[in-house]
């Protein structure tokens, strides 16, 4: 039987905890009889203010080494416990999150006592391993159908609340290069983050008629998401039975979400033009052709606008090259802050942008051209040294889809025969393909291939 050296002068906790340990074999102490022959102590640090470190220190070389537990009132004590589980305390919780979490870390200290030895300790290891593969297993086929980011939960989901007996739960992932735990975990941020640096382990409490667990993920040492669980209390203890289990599948869904990320952002980078941020001419290309695809399949409108820096040679040779690329990105910027979510920019090439707008009618488009082009010449745009550079303006031709025969490349040939109107008839204006009599070229067959 193990028994526990308490450290609390409330009656009604100590005997919730010796009603909630007995069934484990467990039994408590609460007279001052020293430390001998004790297996653990629960310290309530609120009535016993101490130096945890030296407290740890000091139970290492009684005898036995029994655990420690550090228990709180209040928040003054919380840092003070949370320096008691850096320094290897097996569990530091608040008692304000009931008796529950402090009997359920007593019942998992004992348990890990309590190894079996010679042949039955080989085939509970082959009874684990077994397990514990057959989740391992079903996790990375879940990795390997994964496409991306925002599939990683629907894939990685399944064989971690199965493990854990739960019937519900979530992936949240950390902004990249963030530090920040998701918005909805900062209540628990203090306590994951101390057991996230010692072992990646999980945290968890009762809310309502439910337990809340959550469990870090970690690689390369950093936070990069959490894993939520919900389910009714009388999962509890299949969830704790499961936690090196879940940290370890955890660890291997870290991973994997690094990976992915590292991915993307290859891909974007593949993507996108370096100076502006912006699309490439490449992937406005393909874009290009599967709009146009859409529009004629579901007879809807489509717009392409071209936008050209007026007299941006000019600026180049006048202010230096780096002005000209301050242009370029504040361009692009105004295009960005422009357009709406569903309509692409992109980098068409040299001083020249396109944007598709879906859904969008002729009217619509050139409403939209007048509105980047007023954004542009509101730019403030200044030298290195500070000097204004005066204002920049831009020159812009509209097409619209009118005919679901057109191409894509005759569509994008109406707009730069706007933009060309546009060009000669003063800069800084709006040119529409309809407008100017620029009719869509529609091929003609004879017959014959």
């Amino acid at each position: 039987m193990g028994k526990i050296a308490l450290f609390d002068r409330d009656s009604t906790f100590a005997g919730a905890m010796a009603m909630g340990c007995k069934p484990h074999g467990v039994s408590i102490c609460t007279k001052r009889t020293g430390l001998s022959g004790k297996d653990l102590v629960v310290w309530n640090l609120s009535q016993y203010p101490c130096d945890v470190v030296h407290l740890l220190s000091d139970l290492r070389r009684a005898k036995g080494a029994p655990g420690l537990i550090v228990v709180w009132e209040g928040e003054s004590c919380k840092p003070a416990g949370l320096s008691a589980l850096k320094a290897g305390a097996v569990a530091a919780l608040s008692k304000e999150s009931g008796d529950r979490p402090i009997q359920d870390a007593v019942r998992r200290y004992f348990a890990s006592q309590r190894r079996p030895h010679g042949e039955e300790a080989l085939l509970h290891d082959l009874i684990d391993r077994s397990y514990t593969l057959s989740f391992v297993n079903e996790l990375l086929e879940g990795l390997n159908r994964c496409n991306g980011l925002d599939d990683l939960g629907r894939q990685v989901l399944p064989p971690l609340l199965e493990a854990a007996g739960a019937p519900r739960g979530q992936l949240a992932l950390l902004d990249w290069g963030s530090d920040e735990p998701p918005a909805f975990a900062a209540e628990c941020r203090d306590e994951l983050r101390a057991l996230a640096e010692r072992d990646g382990t999980y945290h968890w409490k009762l809310e309502g008629r439910e337990y809340v667990a959550t469990i870090p993920l970690i690689a390369h040492g950093r936070p990069v998401g959490e894993v939520w669980l919900n389910g009714p209390p009388d999962g509890i203890d299949r969830l704790i039975d499961a936690a090196p289990l879940l940290s370890s599948l955890c660890g291997q869904v870290a991973m994997a979400a690094v990976n992915l990320r590292y991915l993307e952002d290859v891909k974007q980078q593949a993507l996108r033009d370096g100076l502006t941020g912006l699309y490439n001419h490449a992937f406005f290309q393909q874009r290009l052709r599967e709009e146009a695809d859409r529009a004629r399949r579901y007879q809807g409108a489509f717009s392409v606008i071209l936008v050209d820096v007026d007299r941006f040679k000019r600026v180049n040779d006048e202010h230096g090259h780096q002005t000209g690329d301050q242009v370029l990105r504040l361009v692009a910027d105004a295009l960005r802050e422009t357009l709406r979510q569903s309509d692409l920019a992109a980098r068409y090439g040299g001083e020249e942008f396109v944007a598709l707008l879906p859904e969008t009618d002729a009217e619509g488009a050139v409403r939209t051209a007048e509105r980047l082009r007023e954004a542009i010449r509101a730019l403030q745009i200044n030298t290195l040294d500070g000097e204004s550079i005066g204002t920049v303006t831009a020159s812009f031709g509209v097409a619209c889809l009118e005919d679901p025969l057109e191409s894509p490349a005759k569509l994008l040939q109406r707009a730069d025969q706007a933009l060309y109107r546009a060009k000669n008839s003063g800069r800084d204006r709006v040119c529409e393909a309809q407008a100017l009599g620029l009719e869509p070229q529609i091929p003609v067959f004879d017959g014959e291939q």
